[in-house]
């Protein structure tokens, strides 16, 4: 554990350098929020407890196992919570974006609307608590960004790793894991433990509990939004 946070704390300094000498061509707002709140109120308690939800948010996403100790206290858990509502509203917008810079070179969307995409921009913003909203956090991902996109054939010719990882957990959500070949069911349990211990710190989506479940919300969404602002920036 010990040797995982010094790693963290490692990036986490070398990427804030980075982003300050970008200066106005910095990209990473919660760096650039962090060091605003350095410059601006090193001893209030505002600034504070404003460092302090930045370098947890980030040390989750660095580390989702470490959710399970720095999610137990009302406070923290809250603000988590917060961030996630805020990058489920960054989706949505993204979203909309995206299919503005799509249909002006190609004469349609990127993600089409049906009539769950409404209904699931909403339910994203709901914070995960157990496998029941978990499964409708899935769901609706896997409809908006996957289906959306013709089954990721409007995406490109290899479909982004957050994508992927949408794709993996809703398999084995509403399909059989046992059918077909051993090796191609192995191949699946392995994509599958691989992707639950990216975003939760654990193997199997039945050993989270809540603070696992607000981890890997927060990983999905913040991938999900790095990946739509990037094809933006792309493709704009």
């Amino acid at each position: 554990m010990e040797k995982r946070l010094g790693e963290f704390f490692e990036k986490f300094s070398h990427d804030l350098r980075s982003e300050v000498e970008k200066g106005k061509l910095a990209t990473d707002n919660d760096l650039i929020a962090y060091q605003q709140a350095i410059s601006y109120g090193t001893a209030d308690r505002e600034s504070i407890e404003k460092r302090n939800e930045i370098l947890v948010k980030k040390l989750i996403l660095f580390d989702p196992s470490y959710a399970q100790f720095f999610l137990k206290t009302g406070s923290t858990e809250k603000s988590v919570e917060k961030q996630i509502q805020f990058l489920a509203t960054c989706v949505g917008d993204l979203v909309y974006k995206c299919n503005e810079v799509y249909r002006s070179k190609n004469g349609e969307d990127l993600f089409k609307a049906t009539n769950e995409t409404a209904k699931g921009l909403r339910l994203i913003e709901r914070t995960l608590k157990d496998q029941e909203s978990y499964g409708q956090f899935i769901d609706a991902l896997y409809k908006i960004i996957y289906e959306g996109s013709g089954s990721g054939a409007r995406l490109g010719s290899t479909l982004p790793d957050v994508v992927r990882d949408i794709v993996a957990l809703r398999t084995v959500l509403r399909h059989d894991m046992d059918h077909g070949k051993k090796s191609k069911i192995r191949a699946k349990e392995k994509r599958l433990t691989k992707t639950v211990m990216k975003y939760s710190g654990k193997s199997s989506i039945q050993l989270l509990g809540k603070e696992d479940f607000l981890a890997l919300q927060l990983g999905i969404l913040d991938g999900l939004k790095n990946y739509l602002d990037t094809s933006i920036t792309q493709n704009g």
